[in-house]
């Protein structure tokens, strides 16, 4: 593997996927990659291409994926900082499998952040914001979400209170 000290900032990786081979073959990949490695260089990071963890022609309502199991592990490893991904449902379909793999990110201490529908917006908000407030400290007085006025994009093991680590 090459390097994985990419910056000050730490080291980036981007996870891709799509499902179907009309997706595959209409390119819709190569989109989400372009993407999020611009949304990377713009962070001022530079992003080692073994870093890169795509899955084509896999479904998000699985985790056996061979990309996304190679991510998991690289990050149980403690090589990754900060995790890219275009969207939730890139990561995972399903809300429990999107909280199991966000929760075990940060107990590697990797930050996910997602370009498009961040924590707050879309209809995964509703079930992940309580999560994401739970675990960055803030307190949750509308465990349902229906304040909304708790906008969280991202999160990171840093800013857990000490007795939740």
């Amino acid at each position: 593997m090459g390097t994985v000290e990419n910056s000050a900032h730490g080291r980036a990786a981007l996870y891709a996927r799509v499902s179907s081979d009309q997706q595959v073959q209409g390119g819709t990949i190569a989109s989400q990659v372009e993407a999020l490695q611009e949304w990377i260089g713009r962070a001022g990071l530079i992003l080692d291409p073994e870093l890169e963890f795509i899955d084509e022609g896999y479904s998000a309502t699985t985790l056996v994926r061979p990309a996304l199991e190679r991510l998991r592990d690289l990050a149980a490893l403690g090589l990754i900082d900060r995790l890219y991904v275009y969207a939730p449902d890139r990561l995972a379909r399903k809300d429990a499998y999107q909280v199991l793999l966000l929760e075990e990110f940060e107990r590697a201490g990797v930050t996910v952040l997602f370009l498009h529908q961040p924590l707050g917006e879309g209809p995964d908000a509703r079930l992940l914001r309580p999560f994401a407030a739970r675990r960055s400290g803030l307190a949750v007085a509308d465990p349902v979400g229906r304040a909304g006025d708790r906008e969280v994009c991202c999160w990171h093991p840093a800013s857990m209170p000490r007795r939740l680590l």
